[in-house]
């Protein structure tokens, strides 16, 4: 029950007690001889209408002490009712009479997903009119204390005249079941002929969504410009932007993505979709999928046949609980694993599940893969896990229901802008064989649309990405060439998921295109025509970054690695000229590299590189990868008992993750003193020197004390990492490295 309810209730009960006090207390006394009437009308404070304007019968007749009670308090009472009407009243004329006339978000429908999407528009100060059929919804009172105008009732052309709904900005249909959705939104688009705003329809079914996609328009229209999104789709876009695979690949020096996926729902298959047409690098290897599910259906059996069009897919058929028991098996999924996601199962906990798998590949020596499992908790959020997580697992929770549902992540103004700025730019190159965007069929926006999604990724390999601010960059040939292969391999997998296939003779109808095969497979002219293109939607994306109308630009990364002693207390002064000499290389960092994004990447020992680490955060107002050289279990043995400098530092990462072990036994890791951790801190060093453009050491000039120590980094970083210990990173290439900037500090 909302809270206005709650109150309005509260006020007619406390009434209704005071009435009955009174009337107890008229039942309780001999000596009252007025009519029955007149008694209820004192009590209840109404004197005119018991005829006793001047009191005096009160003044003449002794009255026990409830009737007393009620004849002050009925009356304040009854004041305080109207009073609370009339200011509730009062308060949404007022509101009514305010109402936005344009610029406004329209949700038709307030169920989890079309609450969600208002209070989000709320919370970025957007003025927001909702509409919903049913009274009884609990969201109503919320959304109205927030400011939004909410209509309660059906949608007809009286209702959209009275709110001027022609004039939104955004309009989103969350009606409940997917027909029901699409009858209400395409009476209500009947109503709004003049709409200019672009319309979000929710639908629950991939099928029908993807036979939408062949309808030349949903609504008469053409004017609007339609998306059809679902809760499951979105979650996969925001779990693969928030856990991206690639930094991953670079740690393991594989070159593909090998993807583990617990579970066979709507979330599940359509991370498998997103992973598949979106997990692009440089060696063009297509994602491999590892699916374990019981579930076997016809709808099932198309999605997979779909996934494995443009992915390496392998379906395992098998109950959780006998594939955690077969160790032969399991170990073969897991070895090799960049990252793991458990959906909801009914056969066991989504956490137990997870933490079996942690446990196995810890005990089997294996790199310790991301595990993301599944949860429904409604107060769960990824600020609430950052505060929180103090030990680094492994284990990840997501939620996974509407609470990451916002009006952002449904519209995507960035990429809508891009889309359409891609195609205008070809079309107006072509115009005789190029259809114009208000005319181009709703499938091929989607696949504009993918395309300008892509832009994080393809950015990220070349070691930029998109800010706040207007700010451009500048790319090599050599990192067009690159980037226009990598877009041609999503392209080729967006399109074999959507059913197309190569012919030799294109059809839009029929889903066919001349260009759907391998890079190397393209002719010389194919390659050249595809390259132009990309070249030229990198010049606009360029121009767009510098102009200050748009809400973003984009700017380099810079990756600067950190090495240092190790040390627990210093003397304040020695702190103090410590802090002054790491500022100042800081600050030689900011004008070398101006207009770019600091990233920083430490194992966060003790001493130096978390003091880098905390004046980066505050100088530089740069992010940080923890990358730790072993499991944190082991790796706490090197450091104070009582460190909880550790976890804090760590909550604050952007990401982190554990080098694979080069160790073979757990047991030889406990002793502190053991070279194969020594072995495990110089694989530590040499990922460090292949990740980076920049090198800090905080360094007293002295050899290592032991190796892939502080001197070993910097001569390996001056002079190339010795064979035994160098990684692999095949998909970034970075260029000479920099001159080390050495912080000198003496150890005692």
């Amino acid at each position: 029950m909302d809270s206005q309810k709650k109150s309005t209730l509260f006020l007619f009960g406390l009434f209704m007690f005071i009435m009955l006090v009174g009337l107890f207390g008229v039942s309780q006394t001999t000596r009252w001889s007025e009519p029955l009437a007149n008694n209820i009308y004192a009590i209840a404070g109404l004197f005119a209408f018991s005829g006793d304007w001047t009191q005096e019968l009160y003044k003449t007749n002794q009255m026990n002490p409830f009737i007393e009670f009620a004849r002050f308090a009925a009356p304040l009472t009854t004041a305080l009712i109207f009073f609370y009407l009339i200011f509730d009243g009062a308060k949404q004329l007022i509101v009514y009479l305010l109402r936005p006339r344009s610029d406004f978000q329209l949700v038709v429908g307030l169920g989890n997903k079309g609450s969600a999407i208002a209070l989000s528009a709320l919370a970025a100060n957007k003025s927001v009119i909702a509409i919903e059929s049913n009274p009884e919804n609990s969201h109503i009172a919320l959304l109205k204390q927030k400011g939004a105008i909410v209509h309660v009732g059906d949608i007809n052309q009286s209702v959209a005249d009275k709110l001027h709904l022609q004039h939104a900005e955004a309009v989103f249909f969350c009606c409940g079941d997917d027909s029901h959705n699409i009858t209400i939104a395409q009476q209500v688009l009947t109503n709004l002929t003049n709409l200019k705003a672009p319309v979000f329809v929710h639908l629950h079914s991939r099928v029908l969504a993807d036979q939408l996609k062949q309808l030349p328009r949903f609504i008469e229209n053409t004017s609007t410009e339609l998306r059809f999104w679902r809760k499951s789709q979105l979650l996969a876009e925001q779990l693969f932007a928030k856990h991206s695979p690639l930094p991953l690949l670079n740690i393991q020096g594989k070159d593909q993505v090998h993807l583990v996926i617990f579970g066979s729902n709507d979330a599940a298959l359509d991370l498998a979709r997103t992973y598949a047409k979106s997990a692009i690098y440089s060696s063009l290897k297509p994602v491999k999928i590892t699916l374990i599910t019981t579930e076997s259906n016809a709808e099932l059996s198309a999605e997979l046949t779909a996934i494995d069009a443009a992915a390496e897919l392998n379906v395992i058929n098998k109950q959780v609980h006998e594939l955690l028991a077969d160790n032969k098996l399991l170990l073969d999924i897991i070895s090799n694993a960049t990252q793991i996601y458990i959906f909801d199962t009914q056969q066991l906990n989504c956490f137990s599940i997870a933490l079996t798998l942690r446990n196995k590949m810890l005990v089997e020596c294996l790199f310790m893969a991301p595990i993301y499992y599944a949860t429904s908790y409604t107060e769960f959020s990824e600020q609430q896990q950052a505060k929180t997580r103090q030990i680094p697992d492994n284990l990840v929770a997501f939620n996974d229901n509407s609470k990451d549902i916002n009006i952002s992540a449904v519209t995507q103004p960035r990429g809508s802008v891009l889309a359409k700025r891609a195609h205008e730019q070809s079309y107006q190159a072509n115009q005789d064989n190029v259809t114009s965007w208000q005319d181009l069929p709703y499938s091929l926006k989607e696949a504009n649309r993918a395309f300008a999604l892509s832009w994080r990724e393809k950015l990220a390999m070349v070691n930029a990405r998109f800010s706040s601010h207007s700010n451009s960059i500048e790319l090599s040939d050599n990192e067009l060439n690159m980037m226009s292969s990598m877009e041609h391999a999503r392209w080729c997998a967006e399109r074999k998921i959507d059913g197309w296939q190569f012919s030799s003779a294109r059809s839009n109808i029929a889903k066919r295109h001349t260009l759907i095969k391998p890079w190397h497979d393209l002719t010389q002219q194919q390659q050249q025509g595809n390259s132009d293109f990309f070249a030229a939607a990198v010049n606009d994306l360029l121009l767009l970054a510098k102009d200050t109308t748009q809400p973003f630009g984009i700017e380099k990364v810079v990756t600067v690695a950190v090495t240092g002693h190790r040390f627990t207390n210093l003397e304040s002064q020695q702190h103090d000229t410590l802090v002054r000499d790491i500022d100042q290389q800081l600050d030689a960092l900011k004008q070398a590299h101006p207009n770019c994004h600091f990233q920083f990447v430490s194992g966060l020992a003790e001493g130096a590189d978390r003091l880098v680490i905390e004046r980066a955060l505050t100088r530089l107002d740069a992010s940080f990868i923890a990358l730790l050289p072993m499991a944190y279990e082991l790796y706490k043995l090197d450091f104070s008992k009582q460190d909880s400098e550790f976890e804090q530092l760590l909550a604050k990462a952007q990401w982190f993750a554990e080098i694979p072990p080069v160790y073979r036994s757990l047991a030889e890791m406990e002793d502190t003193a053991n070279e194969s951790r020594a072995s495990q801190y110089a694989s530590l060093a040499a990922h460090l020197v292949a990740m980076a453009d920049e090198l800090i050491a905080v360094w007293d000039s002295q050899p290592s004390r032991g190796v892939g120590g502080t001197a070993d980094v910097v001569n390996w970083w001056q002079h190339g990492v010795p064979e035994q210990f160098k990684c692999h990173y095949p998909f970034t290439s970075k260029g000479l490295k920099a001159e080390v900037r050495i912080v000198d500090f003496k150890r005692d």
